[in-house]
């Protein structure tokens, strides 16, 4: 099996508008980014929203049957996950007590986005590393 490298950066040029149109839902919004880890660059290829069956702006839970389909799409074309993503309408993008313990089960970068900014983070060895993302407008 292929080691996973972690990465230091995302690269998520294309996804703005996306996740720009997502904010103006008062619920956390969700999806998966499949892409590829390049050196030490995640490169976000494709965006698969998910719905949210918490239906809450402070909590989420990601469709399971979503995230099956988002897998069997990305498998297809040969992607790989590299981020969850969600929104935090009513708050700062900064990991939430929930947040953190989905990122220990799902061990890869989180990208969260407010009405202020996006960030991106990752656990590590139980400690939280902020990662550094782009976003380019196409």
């Amino acid at each position: 099996m292929k080691e996973r490298l972690l990465p230091e950066k995302i690269d998520c040029s294309g996804f703005r508008t996306i996740i720009d149109a997502l904010l103006r839902y008062d619920t956390e919004q969700t999806g998966l980014f499949f892409g590829e880890i390049i050196d030490d660059v995640a490169i976000c290829r494709v965006f698969f929203p998910t719905r949210n069956i918490e239906d809450s702006s402070v909590r989420f839970e990601m469709d399971p049957w979503d995230i099956v389909v988002g897998h069997l799409v990305a498998e297809k074309y040969s992607l790989d996950l590299v981020a969850v993503f969600h929104t935090h309408p009513c708050g700062r993008p900064f990991p939430s007590r929930l947040d953190l313990r989905g990122m220990e089960l799902w061990r890869v970068p989180w990208i969260i986005a407010s009405k202020q900014e996006t960030r991106a983070y990752i656990l590590v060895g139980g400690n939280l590393r902020e990662l550094s993302i782009k976003f380019l407008y196409v």
